[in-house]
């Protein structure tokens, strides 16, 4: 897997939007690059996939409760 942080042009990003197949493997990269009380959208595929990711976000910590 590519590091996003090690090739992001940015220090810091108000809006994260992931449109991929695991969002939740990105996570730690994205929670680095968004600012506090930044905005995380992601778009999966099913039921089993926003389940994945909210848990994911859960467990990662410094995020509000996942709204679906």
């Amino acid at each position: 897997m590519v590091d996003a942080a090690e090739h992001a042009p940015f220090d810091a990003v108000d809006r994260v939007i992931l449109d991929i197949l695991s969002p939740w493997d990105v996570l730690p990269h994205m929670a680095r690059a968004l600012n506090p009380g930044g905005v995380l959208i992601g778009y999966v595929a099913s039921t089993t996939q926003v389940s994945r990711l909210v848990e994911a976000v859960r467990e990662l910590g410094g995020f509000t409760e996942p709204g679906v």
